[in-house]
């Protein structure tokens, strides 16, 4: 499914566009390598483009530059899964095929109507209950309604081009969810017409800022000391900001305040930046995300599965929530200043994360190579053992070769000694033949049973006669 519209491919093949046409220049175009010249192709970048674009359409061609390397996934290719990573916040996320928490990037409008979006005061802290108590604040979140970026009425081929991409990745966007939501609660069908066959579960689909001003607080006695401040909210940095702070017009922080220790109380601050690139304040937010204006957000896609308890069995009010969480968001403006502070700011950080990879590169490849000469060492050191091994073998067996040949030696001296004592031997053998041809002669005269016992139990035991 195509996703991400090529820019230069299509001007290079339309030149109904115009004389300009080929003459865009891509963020990713740029030598990020080059420290000495990057400043100036950035600058010679923005010089270029802005014969063709405004300052919000050049935001928005930059933006559709870094979503090149960011298709969306096809349905096929994601799940709704639990992350252990996040099981801090539970639910369901949607994952690719690696089980990896998917992010998507958009150019999107906040709608132009202020009701749609919820971002004041408390935000959505009363929307449910009618005080505010800690559950609130830990719940606390900006919510806001977006659609697609609409083409202006009057705008040249260029510009209309990078609206419709946008217009096209938001479309295919809605698309994966809708397939998303759609084949869980096919796949669950079957379990909530058992545990609910008379009854429909609620589901609701929105898109808020993850944990928009979220806070942690102990329960604890009556600490009103919390709530005082020694400088002005606009004295302080936006990091130094205090509970004692925070609007309350309704006086429902200070009756906190006086049931519960709120001193460790501290706002999670989310990556929320306006047009400058400076980040926000979650109590600024209503003066920074104003209706209408365009942002680019990264998304991630959550779901609260509400429809049986732990061991499998029906709830009262079953529900499913499907969150459109907000990783990230940028203030787009039409102001040309805006427009450099981020193209330089973010050049800068591309080049600084290349010399990174470079340098994790360039310690890996050390790495490897220091390991490839132990490996050699060891194999040399294994080698030269294996050989000294195998010389004191060969010795041991020079060893034995020559004793063996000593050993020969003595055997054959012995032997002949023994040759020459059985030849200074042979006249007592011939003495006996002599005897026993007697014997043959006794034999034949009869005398039979003397011989035959001499015989039969050699000479070294006396017959009978």
């Amino acid at each position: 499914m195509s996703t991400v519209m090529d820019l230069e491919s299509n001007n290079n093949n339309n030149d109904e566009h115009g004389a300009h046409s080929n003459k865009l220049v891509h963020y990713h175009s740029l030598d990020f390598t080059a420290d000495d010249t990057l400043y100036d192709q950035v600058e010679g970048m923005i010089a270029e483009n802005s014969k063709i674009l405004n300052p919000l359409s050049a935001f928005m061609q930059y933006y559709q530059d870094i979503f090149t390397a960011s298709p969306i996934p096809t349905p096929s290719n994601v799940s709704l899964q639990r992350v252990s990573a996040l099981s801090e916040y539970g639910g369901l996320w949607m994952v690719n095929e690696s089980r990896e928490v998917i992010r998507i990037g958009l150019v999107v409008q906040i709608s132009q109507f202020g009701d749609d979006s919820k971002y004041g005061q408390y935000m959505d802290m009363n929307v449910y209950n009618s005080q505010i108590t800690i559950d609130s604040f830990r719940r606390a979140c900006a919510r806001l309604f977006f659609h697609e970026v609409y083409t202006p009425a009057e705008c040249t081929a260029e510009v209309a081009e990078i609206y419709n991409a946008h217009k096209t990745r938001f479309n295919v966007v809605l698309n994966l969810l809708q397939h998303c939501t759609t084949q869980y609660i096919d796949q669950a069908s079957a379990t909530d017409n058992k545990l609910y066959p008379d009854q429909e579960i609620n589901v609701i689909t929105f898109v808020h800022l993850h944990d928009m001003g979220k806070l942690r607080a102990s329960e604890k006695e009556k600490n009103l000391n919390a709530l005082k401040t020694s400088a002005s909210i606009d004295a302080v940095d936006i990091w130094h900001r205090q509970l004692g702070h925070w609007p309350d017009s309704e006086g429902y922080i200070h009756d906190l305040a006086e049931k519960h220790d709120l001193s460790n109380v501290r706002f999670h601050i989310p990556s929320v930046y306006d047009a400058q690139g400076s980040l926000v304040h979650p109590m600024d937010y209503e003066n920074v995300l104003v209706p209408g204006c365009f942002v680019m957000v990264e998304l991630q896609f959550h779901l609260w599965d509400i429809t049986k308890t732990t061991d499998g069995k029906a709830i009262n009010r079953p529900s499913r929530i499907f969150s459109n969480m907000i990783n990230h968001l940028h203030v787009l403006s039409d102001d040309a200043d805006d427009l450099g502070l981020l193209l330089h700011t973010e050049a800068l950080n591309r080049a600084k994360k290349i010399k990174q990879d470079m340098e994790s590169k360039r310690q890996a490849e050390e790495a490897r190579e220091i390991a490839k000469r132990e490996e050699v060492m060891r194999i040399q050191q294994t080698m030269t053992r294996a050989k000294a091994l195998s010389d004191m073998k060969k010795k041991r067996l020079e060893e034995l070769r020559g004793q063996s040949s000593v050993d020969s030696m003595s055997q054959g001296e012995l032997s002949r000694k023994r040759k020459a004592s059985l030849g200074r031997s042979n006249k007592g053998e011939s003495h006996k033949r002599v005897s026993g041809d007697k014997v043959t002669a006794d034999i034949e005269d009869g005398k039979a049973s003397y011989v035959n016992v001499f015989y039969l139990i050699g000479g070294g035991i006396r017959g009978r006669h």
